[in-house]
């Protein structure tokens, strides 16, 4: 594992009035579903996916379910390439509170992703430019070993909802099962 890093940059991309709606983001993310099906076929195994449902999207951090298999995946903006080196999960909704977060679930639900793929999608282009797949089971892992909510740099954001964002090279390598960009 590499060494902890001590600076993580923070990023603010949308001004309170510009910011986008889940359903906008949801729809931004969408549009890059072969390809990150594709990707998760050739990487974890031919698997027949079916994309989640928008309750278990909100209540189970899952996009793709694959029979016990459960999926979680965010697409970033291509304007956030120069943060590839990172991934962040939400940490506090809109309402301020923790409960309903990603963050919250992955660490405290029996069901919720097993595996993420994140990724930094070209709306131009159709194309995801970078992309990797981690084994939540291991992020678990140093989550419980850092500390759940201490592991990580926080990021607000103008919407009232909070980020961690976690540097790859802080993780074991064998949290990333497979990575690509272009």
């Amino acid at each position: 594992m590499g060494q902890r890093s001590q600076q993580l940059e923070i990023e603010y991309y949308y001004y309170e009035d510009s910011l986008p709606t889940w359903k906008e983001e949801k729809k931004f993310a969408d549009q890059f579903n072969n390809q990150i099906i594709e990707l998760l076929n050739k990487h974890i195994g031919k698997i027949s996916l079916q994309v989640a449902s928008v309750d278990d999207d909100q209540t189970l951090a899952t996009d793709f379910i694959f029979k016990e298999i459960r999926i979680g995946c965010r697409i970033r903006r291509i304007d956030a390439l120069q943060y590839k080196h990172q991934f962040t999960i939400r940490t506090h909704s809109k309402d301020g509170t923790s409960n309903n977060s990603e963050l919250y679930k992955l660490c405290t639900k029996t069901r919720t992703a097993d595996y993420l793929f994140y990724g930094f999608g070209n709306e131009i282009t159709k194309v995801l430019e970078h992309w990797f797949i981690g084994d939540m089971r291991i992020f678990r892992q140093e989550m419980l070993r850092q500390s759940c909510f201490s592991f990580g740099r926080s990021i607000p954001n103008f919407d009232g909802t909070k980020f961690l964002a976690f540097d790859l090279n802080d993780f074991p390598p064998e949290f990333i099962i497979a990575k690509g960009e272009l």
